[in-house]
């Protein structure tokens, strides 16, 4: 393994200066005559990050359908976070499209976000 004390990380420690929440979400099969989903949400943590705004960057999930990343949210490693896990900002949900683990290190994390909107809106209105 490589001498960690030697490496440049991708953000000095002054830049982690965004409070954000990570959670889980679970989607609550529709009942009676409604046919929308219900979101419950488990917040999982908090932390500090560095958080970009991202303009141009696309990708594609498993079944061809194009994501724009708007957000790189940079955090210290956590293995608890995935793909599968959102953001919360300002108010706002981001959800994870993509998580990179800088050089393999287990030390940062770049999550790649698409921003959801406003956390008070189910996500299937908006």
């Amino acid at each position: 393994m490589a001498n960690r004390c030697c490496r440049v990380p991708p953000v000095s420690s002054g830049e982690l200066n965004k409070l954000i929440t990570l959670k889980s979400r679970n989607l609550e099969a529709p009942t009676g005559n409604s046919i929308d989903y219900t979101e419950l949400f488990t917040v999982l943590f908090q932390c500090f990050s560095k958080i970009e705004t991202v303009r141009g960057k696309t990708t594609f999930d498993s079944v061809g359908q194009i994501r724009v990343i708007t957000h790189k949210i940079t955090i210290r490693f956590a293995s608890n976070v995935g793909s599968e896990t959102w953001v919360e900002f300002n108010n706002k949900n981001y959800e994870i499209i993509s998580v990179e683990n800088i050089n393999e290190d287990n030390m940062w994390l770049v999550l790649n976000c698409f921003e959801r909107g406003d956390k008070t809106i189910p996500v299937n209105q908006q």
